[in-house]
């Protein structure tokens, strides 16, 4: 054998050895480092390597005849492995391509294993030495041991620090909310890491604006977010530049507004041109440049779930390879993630984003307001994860009245599965990246008319409407139902099932009451008789929002109900819910939304929720829940018949003034401060430089989410003609009725709806269970308890039905047995609060104050503001002695508890304005709106809005040679 055949078949075993050696550390240790990198790049050169020098040995094998099937297995089992890398190299190592790296990797381990014994066989044929046996062995050991145990370690042993969990240390105050330190973005809870790892120091750039470059790999995803509210979360956003320009004009500084800033404008807060005022950087390109793909991807750790932007931002190691104009280096990097995308994934891609979906989101989905945003105290602003955590759809809710198939999160809803072949899908799906939700205002503002379909189809059939009943109760004497004695968290929002009593209205019972009730309306064919009015129920069922609904920034949206009634010749009688000739909403109609005030009695409806005081009223719906709205028509007497009643839930993203505010706002001379605002307000500001396609004030688009119609016959008397339906969603539509009864505090009206069910669907748990939930609510527990235990008769273990028990055998002091239920309970559901709030109760009304602590630390490690939990964390702490523990709890409920001088404001309030006033009432009548003024439909307003829209849009096209999205 010459020289260089030996060094030529050496080489081949060295180059063999070299390239198994680096893809065992690149499979078992892959990380965001330059080593990193290299070991890559040297193993994709190994490998081809391998094959140039292996087609030359497989040769000179082949004529020399040697190694028998042992040697054929290896050089077949090492061509597939080779055939395998030749296609993840042609093709990508990318997440449709997992089974065949996978196989990659397994042949060739495999191939190792059967050298080793072709060399074993050789040296004890005595036909080579020894040590090449014990080399391979050794070298086939490494490469199946080291990531058979780094893999599976790296599973179960995920680093904490990217795991979400709520605080075990002292947040009595806003500062120590933050950790106890007060980081250069306070009042926002954010915090950075520099690439260098230095804390809380400003990072590039060029870091927020690198969103391009994530387009070259993933172009349907850039394409898609391009569209979103996240991009669009700055001041590429009209209605937030707004926000933002009046909130640095009253706060006379940007320390205030760094608040908002955490979540909507990274790119302007955390690289420290915030202390500039917006107004002077509109148009830089950080501060349009909104949520970027590193502002939620390069998120290392989220601190817990109390909201306000409380997470930490890094700027990964390798970013600068990544904002590199060199296209050499960028070219490289490229080409390091198209071979091992694993660090890539690692660093940009963190288990919380997927298996903590909903704690993650919360993150900037939840705000609360203390003294130094609003000079005032802890006030919640909104929620929409603690809404979601409690409830029935996220699989955590024990006490729901409905319940998906499957549990669903924020990305289930949000971010639905879209076919794409783009690198980082899987099994031909991704997740879309437009985050659709309910902002029409935005995307009708960038005529954008792909993400306006796709807000409208979230939006359309979230909520049914259904014109169900004719009611009428007797009985006046009204008695303070058990819900009024609960203890309420301050908030400017609503409570679900995470409270206690489901968020339901204090509630008034009429004792001795009755109800009566021709339903459902579009099968039982009634008749009304002329001269009379009827009281006309109509049930709106949140069929698919996870959350409240509607959810985020109530006090500036518009969600109202239309009911409209019309005689035989089409002649509308009775309107409530319509339109003002300039486009306003009737003021007389039931809103889904809220009114806030602030010191002076002035309704906060410019985005200025820090000014806020008290609250005039809150409507939402909850999750799996149902509301109930009551309209008392009169019918004229000698009215030409049938009379048809026409329902439609309507949704405008801002209210009509909060879009003139928007793009017009003009202030004059007046008093004004952080807590009040007295100026004068005109809307008639230039609108050539604002946010967005549309360069005047936008026709903002109206969708009409559900609508229902029914036809009322005239007769003698006001009476049903037909026996009520009998069907199971007959059923259904009955229970609805009862749930937005009990949830506005009429629980004669809800026990008889409920009853009702049980007399249509007897086998039907829940029907059973809702009469006795209903008289639990009411305070008559032993004679809620017939009714529960044939609940759990018909479904034995329910757990929504071993709660309410529970409930009632602690009313009758039988601690033991309600404790034993509400065990159950949280077996089945242990991230239930207001469970584990009971259970801890019970065991403190027993004096065991030592068990009961624990049961309350785990209610408030799901929910740190528990007002429950720390109320009875100080009783007990007091209890066992520990009275330092004991005067933090009492600071924390103190901090988180209702502030009952604040409804001081609404008295002169409400007297100048009777409609709020009458909307605050839990159970109140709709007037007619006809009698305020002349209405217009909203049908007519929509047709002129998208006529509108085309026409911009054409212009905009035509100007700009675009197709537009």
């Amino acid at each position: 054998m010459n020289t260089w055949e030996f060094a030529r078949r050496r080489w081949f075993w060295v180059i063999l050895a070299a390239a198994a050696l680096t893809a065992t550390y690149t499979i078992s240790f892959p990380s965001s480092t330059l080593v990193f990198v290299a070991a890559v790049f040297a193993h994709t050169l190994l490998g081809l390597g391998v094959i140039v020098w292996g087609v030359s040995a497989w040769r000179r094998w082949r004529r020399e005849g040697g190694g028998g099937r042992l040697a054929a297995g290896f050089w077949w089992l090492l061509s597939i492995c080779a055939g395998f890398g030749l296609f993840l190299l042609a093709r990508g190592n990318t997440t449709n391509h997992l089974t065949e790296r996978w196989l990659h990797a397994g042949f060739g381990a495999a191939a190792l294993v059967v050298l080793a014994v072709w060399a074993w066989r050789r040296a004890g044929a005595a036909q080579a030495r020894i040590r090449p046996a014990w080399i391979w062995t050794t070298l086939a050991a490494i490469v199946i041991l080291v990531p058979g145990v780094a893999i599976p370690w790296r599973r179960t042993h995920p680093n904490p620090y990217y795991i979400i969990t709520n605080p075990k240390y002292d947040f009595t105050t806003a500062i120590a909310e933050d950790g106890g330190k007060k980081s250069p973005y306070f009042p926002g809870l954010i915090h950075t890491i520099s690439s260098k790892g230095l804390h809380d120091v400003p990072l590039p750039e060029n870091f927020f604006l690198a969103s391009k470059s994530c387009k070259q790999c993933h172009a349907q995803i850039y394409r898609e977010w391009k569209s979103s509210m996240h991009h669009f979360s700055s001041f590429n956003n009209q209605y937030y530049r707004q926000a933002i320009v009046y909130m640095q004009n009253v706060d006379q500084g940007t320390v205030q507004s760094r608040f908002c800033a955490g979540c909507h404008d990274p790119a302007v807060l955390l690289t420290g041109r915030w202390k500039t005022p917006i107004i002077q950087q509109i148009h830089t390109p950080a501060a349009q440049a909104g949520l970027g793909c590193f502002s939620c991807h390069s998120i290392v750790h989220v601190s817990d779930t109390l909201g306000d932007n409380a997470f930490t931002i890094a700027d990964p190691p390798l970013d600068k390879l990544v904002e590199s104009k060199n296209p050499l280096v960028h070219l490289a990097y490229e080409a390091a993630i198209y071979l091992e995308p694993a660090p890539h994934d690692r660093t940009l891609f963190k288990p919380f984003l997927d298996q903590q979906t909903g704690m993650f989101c919360s993150a900037c989905h939840k705000i609360h307001l203390d003294h130094a945003d609003n000079d005032y105290r802890w006030e919640r602003g909104f929620d929409e994860y603690d809404a979601w955590q409690g409830s029935g759809v996220s699989g955590f809710g024990a006490r729901s009245f409905y319940y998906p198939p499957h549990p669903e999160n924020c990305a289930t809803c949000h971010m639905p599965r879209v076919r794409s072949n783009d690198p980082a899908a899987i099994g031909g799906f991704i997740r879309s990246h437009r985050f659709f939700a309910a902002n029409t205002a935005v995307a009708n503002a960038n005529l954008d008319a792909k993400q306006l379909h796709d807000e409208e189809h979230m939006l359309q059939g979230a909520v049914k409407t259904d014109i169900f009943a004719i009611s009428q109760e007797t009985g006046a004497t009204r008695v303070r139902s058990a819900a009024a004695n609960q203890l309420q968290e301050s908030t400017q929002f609503a409570q679900g099932e995470e409270s206690g009593t489901f968020g339901a209205a204090p509630g008034l019972e009429r004792a001795g009451g009755r109800l009566r009730a021709i339903a459902p309306l579009n099968e039982v064919q009634p008749t009304v008789r002329p001269g009379t009015t009827i009281r006309v129920d109509v049930v709106n069922r949140n069929l698919r929002v996870g959350h409240f609904f509607p959810g985020g920034t109530i006090d500036a949206e518009e969600c109202w109900l239309e009911l409209k009634a019309t005689d035989g010749h089409g002649h509308v009688f009775y309107w409530s819910g319509g339109l003002k000739p300039d486009g306003a909403v009737d003021p007389t109609a039931q809103f889904y939304k809220s009114v806030l005030i602030d010191i002076h009695g002035n309704i906060i409806n410019k985005r200025n929720q820090y000014a806020a005081r008290t609250v005039a009223y809150v409507h939402t719906i909850p999750p799996g829940s149902a509301a109930v709205v009551h309209y008392l028509i009169p019918i004229p007497p000698g009215i030409a018949g049938p009379i048809t009643l026409t329902a439609k839930l309507n949704y405008r993203k801002f209210s009509g003034q909060y879009n003139r505010f928007a793009y017009a706002m003009q202030l004059h001379p007046g008093k004004f401060g952080l807590l009040f605002d007295d100026r004068p307000m005109t809307y008639n500001a230039s609108t050539a430089d604002v946010s967005g396609k549309i360069k005047q004030i936008p026709m903002e688009p109206i969708v009409t989410l559900s609508q229902s119609r029914v036809v009322l016959r005239l007769g003698r008397r006001t009476a049903a003609h037909a026996p009520g339906g009998r069907s199971f969603a007959d059923t259904i539509r009955w229970n609805d009725y009862g749930i937005g009864l009990l949830l506005q505090g009429d629980l004669t009206g809800a026990e008889a709806a409920f009853r009702q069910v049980t007399r249509i669907a007897p086998s039907y748990a829940d029907g059973w269970l809702n009469v006795g939930r209903t008289l639990v609510q009411e305070g008559e527990t032993q004679a809620a308890l017939p009714y529960v235990q044939h609940a759990l008769r018909l479904s034995p273990g329910l757990p929504r039905a071993l709660y309410f028990r529970a409930l009632i055998e602690k009313a009758a002091g039988r601690y033991p047995a309600a404790l034993r239920d509400l065990r159950r309970v949280l077996m089945a559901y242990p991230q239930d609060r207001v469970v584990l709030d009971q259970a801890g109760r019970l065991l403190f009304l027993q004096k065991r104050f030592r068990a009961a602590i624990p049961m309350f630390l785990r209610a408030t490690a799901i929910d740190p503001e528990n007002i429950f939990a720390h109320y009875n964390l100080m009783l007990c702490y007091r209890g066992a002695g520990e009275m330092a523990k004991s005067r933090r709890e009492e600071k924390l409920y103190e901090r988180f508890k209702l502030d009952e001088s604040s409804q001081a404001y609404l008295g002169p309030f409400l007297r100048r304005h009777p409609n709020i006033n009458r909307e605050r009432q839990p159970v109140h009548d709709q007037p007619n709106g006809l009698l305020a003024g002349p209405l217009t439909s909203v049908a007519a307003y929509q047709a002129r809005q998208r006529r509108r829209f085309m026409r911009l849009r054409a212009a905009w096209n035509a100007r700009h040679g675009t197709a537009g999205r």
